[in-house]
């Protein structure tokens, strides 16, 4: 709020410098106050799509340990529990909180990590966690399920390497043939092109 209002303040404060001193000055000032005024909020989603990217690509180890953790019949919240403390970033610390919010409140631990996935809005976490809620409820092993979306998972990241490879070799080869073919291909054809000349 303190900064969106200096904001309007310079904004407002650059007419009068426009009007006494150069429009030049006056077009920069009104510029940097309509910059304060949205850089605040360009900064909180490039943190927030930063933290959101980084959960996403932790998913993966994530049902790795949880699978192996499962597996021993744990309570789904001393699994993750486990897992988070076997491992850093922002999944872990996100867990551990929903997990302890949801022991000292009366939700249990399907509405924390229902709200978490709301939070983020990844559809890989939100799939996973819907996957182990409904496995809960209707009495099926969550193990397996997690099992599943760690093969489901595994395989569209191999898909997306391959895609990215892919369009990586496109964008090698295509400085490639502009820079070293295509020159390569005039200068074997000019000396063509002057015999054909001369020979008309």
């Amino acid at each position: 709020a303190v900064i969106r209002i200096t904001s309007l303040t310079i904004i407002v404060l650059s007419i009068p410098v426009g009007m006494l001193t150069d429009v030049v000055i006056g077009l920069i000032v009104a510029f940097i106050g309509l910059f304060m005024i949205f850089y605040p909020e360009m900064d909180l989603k490039g943190k927030a799509n930063g933290k959101r990217n980084e959960l996403e690509a932790e998913i993966p180890r994530f049902l790795d340990l949880l699978q192996t953790a499962l597996y021993l019949n744990m309570p789904v919240e001393q699994a993750i529990l486990i897992t988070c403390n076997n491992m850093d970033g922002v999944i872990s610390n996100e867990l551990k909180e929903s997990i302890a919010q949801s022991q000292i409140s009366v939700s249990g631990w399907q509405t924390v990590l229902q709200d978490l996935a709301l939070l983020y809005d990844v559809d890989t976490f939100t799939e996973l966690i819907l996957d182990m809620i409904t496995s809960y409820d209707k009495g099926a092993s969550i193990s397996e399920s997690v099992s599943r979306k760690a093969k489901d998972i595994r395989q569209s990241h191999l898909l997306r390497v391959k895609e990215k490879a892919s369009r990586t070799t496109t964008t090698i080869l295509l400085p490639v043939v502009l820079f070293k073919i295509i020159p390569m291909l005039a200068f074997l054809c000019i000396p063509m092109y002057i015999q054909i000349k001369n020979g008309l």
